[in-house]
């Protein structure tokens, strides 16, 4: 592990009045061999005191409840990034897996985060002193001013209450209940209503994400992803032996619909209507040319008008409301 980095820092005080909103940035130096000389870059920092100050991640020269280091910032100062700070993990997910507020590199290595925030992720400043030095340059150019002086209330209940708390994200959400309806579905039935993702496709479930930029394509990808885990992957065959046979060009979607209706479960036709939403999403985006049927679309997600990110939010709380009402109608007597 090479030399800490520094890292922008949470403000202990507000401004006081009268200071400018961007005072010019004197950052002190310290003689510690472990403090590397700062760049420029360095310089654009959070306001604390009336002035932008940075500090070093090592464990050693943080603050704790024990006395250490007085007037140093404390090992559980928060940090802020923006999401994008994620996007070389998710796109490596041979590699990596980001959980709910915990990234892991294999074996090798793990970061406690807090990414149960809309729009940005937040790292403890002792945490990451633990990275290696050129994994906390990485994360140092996603390194934001404090957006609040709050972390989400998911990660507040957890380190500081010492309470057990789902996540609120949406993409978290939907990765647990997804895990939760297949496990207990399966001892329920004996048999599983998503399919398992074969090899080729096992990266979806950790790939899958609110997309971190307001890129059409990677809203479109994300729809792809998701699309595969709760329409591809429907468990065809099974659905099948239950209908005792199928119909004439009776498609997954299709199937589903008719298990629904002979099992009496009533949120049947907004559940479809999803699906099958979905399935036009995938189908109409990934055409080489975008027609009527894409714009069709286009304009019942109201595309033109929101950011991605906001419609995406939105079609995975739906999938977590179906997948909800799917498990308290289906398995009533096993806790979600």
């Amino acid at each position: 592990i090479g030399a800490p980095g520094s890292m922008l820092l949470q403000p202990r005080s507000s401004r006081p009045e009268g200071l400018s909103e961007n005072p010019l940035s004197r950052p002190s130096r310290t003689s510690s061999p472990h403090r590397r000389p700062l760049s420029p870059r360095d310089r654009d920092l959070s306001s604390y005191k009336g002035q932008d100050i940075v500090h070093t991640a090592d464990e050693k020269e943080l603050a704790d409840y024990f006395g250490k280091n007085p007037g140093a910032p404390h090992y559980l100062t928060p940090v802020w990034f923006t999401r994008e700070v994620l996007r070389k993990y998710y796109d490596h997910p041979d590699k990596y897996t980001v959980e709910d507020a915990y990234l892991r590199c294999g074996s090798l290595w793990g970061l406690r985060m807090d990414n149960d925030l809309p729009d940005h992720v937040v790292v403890y400043l002792g945490d990451l002193g633990h990275l290696a030095f050129q994994e906390q340059l990485y994360w140092k150019s996603f390194n934001i001013r404090p957006a609040s002086d709050r972390t989400s209330e998911t990660h507040y209940r957890r380190s500081f209450l010492a309470e057990f708390a789902d996540p609120t994200a949406p993409d978290l959400v939907l990765k647990q209940k997804l895990i939760d309806l297949q496990e207990a579905w399966e001892q329920r039935f004996g048999w599983q209503l998503f399919r398992p993702l074969q090899n080729d496709d096992a990266h979806v479930l950790k790939q899958l994400r609110i997309p971190l930029t307001e890129s059409m394509g990677e809203f479109e990808h994300q729809t792809l992803l998701l699309t595969k885990l709760i329409v591809d992957s429907l468990n065809d065959a099974r659905l099948a032996q239950e209908l005792e046979g199928v119909l004439p060009d009776e498609k997954s979607i299709g199937k589903l619909e008719r298990f629904f209706e002979t099992k009496g479960y009533s949120p049947k036709q907004r559940d479809i209507k999803l699906l099958r939403l979905l399935q036009g999403v995938r189908s109409t985006a990934a055409a080489h040319r975008k027609g009527e049927q894409f714009r069709k679309v286009s304009r019942e997600l109201q595309l033109d008008d929101r950011p991605v990110s906001e419609v995406f939010r939105e079609l995975l709380a739906q999938v977590n409301t179906m997948l909800t009402d799917i498990n308290a109608y289906f398995i009533p007597d096993v806790d979600e």
